[in-house]
């Protein structure tokens, strides 16, 4: 009996999801982007990191903000055009973000078959900025590798992508204060911008002050 009432014990303290906690996680993503440059379209995988704040408003939904970066070096737009001269065009490409997110988590209020690993759907909207930077433009009958650069340089170009998307995924609590999740997300922005992503999420769990003590699952626990 006194087994049964530890397990008992553990489970509630692990499953209970998550009113009034706080969480940073720091997330690893990459993303197919499409660009445009030099009057054509490209895409590229561009990889980066976002960190993420989010607080739980119920035991299912949380509200979240990220600010996050990607980039992705000599991205080629083909048989582009600058200023009257082709060939083709090469930025290093940047991608700084920041954006507001809600989530909805399956847990153990929905199926004890969650108390541990669970699954969650998400929104979230925001600004995607776009800066192609340190551009070449390439004569296109060299063989690639062989860039010999024809005249004008290309300046850099920054835009700004308003966008909303949505989020589909799992998580896994380890212990009271980890958890690490594994997302696919997809983004529609202006301009008919769309682009699609996997990440890798670690977050840090907590609580502070009255919020620590009161909540059952940090009563006792790391």
């Amino acid at each position: 009996m006194r087994r049964l009432a530890l397990l008992v014990a553990f489970l509630s303290a692990t499953a209970f999801a998550d009113d009034r906690e706080k969480r940073i996680s720091v997330i690893g993503d990459a993303a197919l982007i499409p660009l445009d440059a030099g009057g054509v379209g490209a895409s590229t995988l561009a990889t980066g990191a976002r960190l993420r704040f989010a607080y739980g408003i119920t035991h299912q939904f949380d509200l979240g903000t990220s600010l996050g970066f990607a980039a992705r070096n000599g991205v080629q737009f083909p048989s582009a055009q600058v200023d009257g001269a082709h060939g083709n065009l090469f930025f290093d490409v940047s991608t700084p973000e920041l954006s507001v997110d809600a989530r909805w988590t399956w847990g153990i209020g929905i199926s004890k078959s969650f108390w541990q690993t669970h699954p969650l759907l998400g929104v979230r909207a925001g600004v995607q900025g776009e800066w192609l930077r340190n551009g070449i433009l390439c004569d296109e009958t060299k063989p690639t590798g062989e860039c010999v650069g024809v005249p004008p340089n290309p300046p850099d170009e920054f835009h700004t992508i308003p966008f909303v998307g949505a989020e589909i995924g799992v998580e896994h609590r380890i212990g009271t204060s980890w958890m690490v999740g594994l997302v696919g997300s997809g983004t529609v922005g202006t301009d008919e911008h769309r682009s699609m992503g996997v990440q890798l999420e670690v977050t840090r769990l907590w609580y502070s002050g009255a919020d620590k003590t009161s909540h059952p699952r940090m009563s006792g626990h790391d």
